[in-house]
């Protein structure tokens, strides 16, 4: 474990908010930024670790960036290890994470496993008309409505949020 936040504390100071500087690699451009005070990190879980989309996973998660002084900013990846790959999983991963944010949590948004329709198709033909319209062709997802009440119950967490 501490080698992996030795590892976090190196990606946060390199590609968060710090200027640094870039060299084209298509092409002899070295390009300067300022930065981005304005950057978050994705919360997705892990092997190891488990789950990182509750209350406590979360407020670690904003301690850590807040004592190397960088912006606190979390997004939590609704999918892969936080819903154990399972897209019913996803819809309470977002509800528990809305309820966060309803509560006070600084969380500054969710990713959202989806598509027009929920599940997915397997590439069985790359032939046009052996394709599902609207499914997605990697993992199962979100469809459209599902979503639709996910951003919702966000919006409506977003509104009451202390």
């Amino acid at each position: 474990m501490a080698r992996l936040q030795a590892e976090l504390r190196v990606v946060m100071r390199v590609y968060f908010e710090k200027p640094r500087t870039l060299v084209g690699w298509k092409s002899p451009v070295i390009c300067a930024t300022s930065g981005n005070g304005r950057c978050h990190r994705i919360l997705r879980g892990g092997s190891v670790a488990g789950p990182n989309y509750k209350a406590n996973a979360v407020t670690a998660a904003v301690g850590r960036l807040s004592e190397h002084s960088l912006v606190p900013g979390i997004v939590v990846h609704c999918s892969h290890a936080d819903s154990d790959k399972d897209v019913r999983n996803q819809i309470k991963v977002c509800n528990h994470v809305a309820n966060q944010i309803e509560a006070g949590s600084t969380v500054a948004g969710v990713m959202l496993g989806r598509h027009l329709k929920r599940g997915n198709q397997a590439l069985i033909s790359c032939a046009k008309d052996a394709l599902v319209y609207a499914f997605s062709l990697t993992r199962k997802c979100l469809g459209l409505n599902d979503t639709l009440r996910r951003l919702e119950r966000l919006a409506e967490a977003n509104c009451a949020r202390p």
